[in-house]
């Protein structure tokens, strides 16, 4: 116990807090934002339009006959 004490008395406050800053961001950095990527988010709805699209033409041409 008195060792705990003379190290807080002798240590500057900042650097006694440095130790519970990195702790922290390390675990803000490990959890991500939003619970999904935005990445994935807008290749599937990109795709999903090609997909659309190719659809429509392919029922035009068969129209068009």
């Amino acid at each position: 116990m008195e060792n705990e004490l003379n190290y807080y008395s002798n240590t500057p406050v900042g650097q006694q807090l440095l130790v519970h800053f990195k702790g922290r961001a390390a675990l803000r950095r490990s959890i991500p934002l939003f619970p999904f990527s935005f990445k994935g988010l807008f290749g599937k709805k990109a795709a999903a339009g090609k997909n659309d699209q190719n659809a429509e033409r392919h029922d035009s041409a068969c129209h068009a006959v």
